[in-house]
């Protein structure tokens, strides 16, 4: 009963298991996560902060520098676009681990 209503409350149950496969599903699409969405952050601000530089006149557009600015720009959109594929991975996988849960304590799929 205890379990019933843990996993209805909740709606969701974690594994009970480290070395589980799902486990460690999650544990990999949740590090590429927050890998990517870090880079993409940190490209795509530090790519706004040098090209706003050039915008408001503080730097020249000399060299190498402006083309920087817009290639950490274009980096950061895929990286973000990955981290949110990461993040929708990351859901399956809690999906499918509560589903798993469900099943090894004999709840029907409805219930979880």
């Amino acid at each position: 009963m205890t379990t019933d209503a843990f996993a209805q409350i909740t709606g969701r149950a974690a594994s009970t298991q480290e070395d589980d496969p799902l486990s460690q599903s999650k544990r990999r699409w949740k590090a590429a996560f927050l890998s990517s969405a870090t880079l993409g952050s940190i490209a795509g601000v530090s790519g706004i902060w040098i090209n706003a530089l050039f915008v408001f006149g503080i730097a020249e557009n000399k060299g190498a520098i402006g083309l920087v600015g817009i290639w950490l720009l274009v980096i950061a959109f895929p990286l973000l676009f990955l981290s949110a594929h990461c993040l929708d991975k990351v859901d399956s996988v809690e999906r499918q681990i509560r589903l798993e849960y469900c099943k090894r304590h004999g709840l029907s799929d409805e219930n979880c």
